[in-house]
């Protein structure tokens, strides 16, 4: 027997020697598409001396070294990017099937496949849920996450915005002491903005880029800020203890204009907030509160 014309031992039977060979080749493991001998093999009949001993097994093992087994697995796919690999056709659907499921009830898009490899270096093969959680932990929530904050994002910048005015920032933090629309003996009529309670001093920020339209004493309104901000939208801070702009000056979202007082018609300190389209008067906290 040779192999690339090298003799590498005797065989008793060539017939029964090729059975061995095709059951080595053939024979049935996990993730073997097939096996192919590289070296070229030739018999030739020779007669020996009957002390010469046949050696099929190291023949075998010879013919084995020289043999490349090509392996077949299916990767699974996650945005054209193989993550793991199975070893069936029917796990890699069942996975598919699983994550597909999974994005569907986070309301997210994600491209799921699968892709068969060949190659001669077998691959780690992993068990369907194990991928299925791995894939949900490493890509589907992140996902979901980043998702999640985007709409919420566009869902608050729809409601904050005025009249295509983005209202980014809210004035100071504090309870509501008194809301849009409010009646009380101490106003003639409903009360046009929110009030806002804080500490005297508290910082006063502007609610979005604008300029200064006006800035000093305004009646029952003590100290009072006024912000054009375009397209008809005006923001009032009243009631304040210190003024820290004057008219004209350029602002911009989160500017300290002014401090928490009780000047003018207040009971207490706190911050009086208006917002205001073409000069009428809109619910503050259908936009920033």
């Amino acid at each position: 027997m040779t192999l690339n014309g090298e003799t590498i031992g005797y065989v008793e039977n060539k017939n029964e020697f090729e059975n061995a060979i095709n059951k080595m080749v053939t024979v049935e493991e996990e993730c073997v598409a097939f096996r192919t001998i590289e070296a070229e093999q030739n018999y030739e009949l020779q007669f020996v001396e009957k002390t010469k001993q046949v050696n099929e097994q190291e023949v075998l093992a010879k013919i084995q070294e020289n043999t490349t087994t090509i392996y077949t697995m299916f990767g699974i796919v996650v945005n054209d990017e193989i993550k793991t690999y199975v070893k069936t056709e029917e796990e890699a659907q069942n996975v598919i099937e699983e994550l597909n499921q999974k994005c569907k009830e986070k309301n997210i898009e994600i491209e799921i496949g699968m892709r068969q490899i060949y190659t001669d270096t077998k691959q780690d093969t992993e068990e369907g849920s194990v991928i299925v959680a791995k894939i949900e932990d490493e890509t589907i929530a992140p996902l979901a996450d980043i998702t999640k904050k985007q709409e919420k994002q566009e869902e608050q910048k729809a409601i904050s915005t005025v009249n295509g005015i983005q209202l980014a920032v809210r004035p100071i933090s504090g309870t509501i002491t008194s809301r849009y629309g409010a009646r009380s003996s101490r106003r003639s009529g409903a009360h046009t903005g929110l009030d806002i309670a804080a500490k005297t001093g508290t910082p006063i920020k502007v609610t979005t880029d604008g300029s200064v339209t006006f800035a000093g004493r305004s009646g029952s309104y003590g100290y009072l800020v006024k912000v054009s901000h375009g397209n008809g939208v005006e923001t009032w801070y009243a009631h304040c203890s210190k003024l820290y702009v004057s008219k004209g000056q350029a602002v911009s979202a989160g500017d300290t204009i002014a401090a928490v007082g009780s000047t003018g018609n207040s009971t207490g300190p706190h911050l009086h907030f208006e917002i205001r389209v073409d000069g009428k008067t809109l619910n503050p906290q259908k936009y920033i509160y």
